[in-house]
């Protein structure tokens, strides 16, 4: 029985052979919904389902009403061809601003994967930081705007659009101005406007970016550095700066100041800015400024520099560490001790912060090592010149910290510079010497390394009764025997050298044994005459 009742139950819902049933089972079937890209205004006020269709779709056709398309509801998710639309924006920008795409790039090839933590990072402050920037942009609403479908921008601007309204209207006018700026005004940077002031300003400005060209005595400038500083503080890489310098665009850099593409650019406007210094008090810089009628003053290199130096929040890289010890050097000289005291600070930071948390490798950590030696130099130089405390000091002192010795800088031959001490007629151009700049910057660690220890010795408390003899020996002793020049360094009585490396480190040698020697009169004679002889040999003519 209950055979015969399961068969006949099969048998009422067999699928029906007749053609007519199966059309009515198809006409009964739920067609697919069909999402449409946009519907009318009418429709989406009486939520009914729109064709989409314009002018009219057919539900306003058949109800005889009015079809519009006048409001622009932001859609759910991307907009359609967003993604294209920016990617056109960016390549835009590639081929009218120069620097850009090199900017972008050098964020991508970021050591240790600081661009990935900044560009998808979901948890980064840096990250959330920019994207809100990018949504409160007046160029995110336009896109957002456009892929909408919303109105011309000129039709729905109301009296509160002036800004909006000026821009608009100038970049019209003048759309291929961007790079024309740059050929015929002279290289201001610093009296330019910044970015946000151009978009609010008078009718003769444009969108056009901050092109900063390299002054036009720079190969002068980067001579001047690596004759007179580099020769016995050797942070930079040589390569890496001329090579910067070869590939600088001749029509000017906008060189953004958020991006780490700066860091390579901050050193090499930093040795500008010290060589600049340097030069301004040689006759030679204020003839040849007055006959070519260009002229960027030390002051203005030294902001330029200093402007690629982001601030706490930016992404630092080592050569920002590096621009830092220049311009603290600079700072120096200006007898701004504050001043160069927390750039020291900022730029060990910078340098603790990177080895730490980057895996380097050997030359990266070169570089670290190098940066970390020069700010104990000048941390303890300018700490003992305050009288106060060594901030970095304890910090800083790693035994054995060195660099190694047996590279270009070291053994190429030093040569002066036209305006300074005997130029080319110094020994040191017939005999050839090295710079022995590895060798000399060694040895200046080793020399403010004890310094410093002996500095905090005496902070802490009294130190052990130790004979001056024995602490002059203990000083002697940081300076190597095999050094070339060791004994016109550690010697009290006269001599001379050809370069100035050796110059530079007898006299800080003879200012820390004076410090250090009770009766040290005698030795502050030593370093005067040191510095006479330094003078007249290296320093501007006449």
């Amino acid at each position: 029985m209950p055979t015969k009742r399961k068969s006949i139950i099969e048998a009422d819902n067999a699928p029906s052979t007749n053609p007519a049933d199966s059309n009515a089972n198809t006409a009964s079937a739920p067609v697919k919904r069909q999402r449409v890209s946009r519907a009318c205004d009418q429709c989406r006020a009486a939520r009914e389902k729109c064709d989409g269709k314009q002018p009219k779709c057919f539900p306003c056709v058949f109800q005889k009403r009015a079809c519009t398309y006048e409001s622009s509801p932001k859609k759910r998710g991307v907009q359609t061809g967003y993604i294209k639309t920016l990617e056109v924006a960016l390549a835009w920008l590639f081929d009218k601003v120069p620097g850009t795409e090199e900017a972008l790039e050098n964020l991508l090839m970021h050591d240790a994967g600081q661009s990935q933590s900044l560009l998808a990072g979901k948890e980064s402050e840096k990250s959330s930081r920019l994207h809100k920037i990018w949504r409160k942009s007046k160029v995110q609403k336009e896109i957002d705007r456009i892929l909408s479908g919303g109105q011309a921008r000129a039709q729905r601007l109301s009296p509160s659009d002036n800004d909006e309204s000026d821009t608009a209207q100038r970049d019209k006018a003048e759309p291929t101005k961007v790079q024309g700026v740059a050929r015929t005004e002279p290289p201001t940077p610093l009296k330019t406007k910044s970015s946000s002031d151009i978009g609010a300003g008078h009718e003769g400005l444009t969108i056009t970016p901050n092109l900063i060209k390299l002054p036009p005595d720079h190969w002068r400038l980067l001579d001047i550095y690596f004759s007179y500083t580099h020769c016995w503080f050797p942070i930079l890489d040589k390569q890496d700066l001329l090579k910067m310098v070869y590939l600088y665009p001749s029509e000017g850099l906008d060189i953004l100041r958020a991006s780490t593409a700066s860091a390579s650019h901050a050193e090499l406007w930093a040795a500008l800015a010290l060589a600049s210094y340097q030069d301004a008090s040689s006759g030679i810089s204020t003839v040849r400024h007055a006959s070519t009628g260009l002229h960027q003053s030390p002051d203005d290199l030294y902001d330029i520099a200093r402007r690629q130096v982001p601030s706490e929040e930016g992404a630092f890289d080592i050569q920002h560490a590096r621009a830092l010890l220049l311009l603290a050097l600079v700072n120096i000289g200006k007898g701004k001790e504050s001043s160069a005291w927390i750039q020291v600070g900022l730029a060990h930071r910078i340098a603790v912060d990177i080895s730490e948390h980057l895996r380097l490798d050997e030359p990266s950590s070169t570089r670290a090592t190098a940066v970390l030696m020069g700010c104990c130099i000048l941390d303890t130089l300018i700490s003992v010149h305050r009288g106060g405390i060594l901030s970095l000091q304890a910090a800083v002192i790693v035994e054995g910290m060195s660099i190694s010795e047996d590279s270009l800088d070291e053994w190429q031959p030093w040569a002066p510079c036209d305006g300074f001490g005997q130029g080319p007629s110094s020994p040191a151009v017939s005999s050839r010497i090295p710079a022995y700049s590895l060798t000399t910057y060694n040895q200046l660690y080793n020399v403010f390394k004890f310094l410093g220890g002996r500095s905090l010795q005496r902070h802490d408390g009294p130190l052990h009764t130790e004979h001056p003899a024995e602490v002059m020996m203990l000083l002697h002793q940081t300076i190597k025997p095999r050094l070339p020049f060791a004994n016109f360094i550690t010697t009290r009585g006269s001599g001379s050298a050809t370069i100035p490396s050796a110059y530079v480190l007898r006299i800080l040698f003879l200012w820390a044994s004076a410090l250090l020697d009770s009766a040290g009169t005698s030795l502050c004679l030593l370093v005067l005459e040191s510095i006479e002889q330094y003078l007249s040999q290296f320093a501007k003519q006449g």
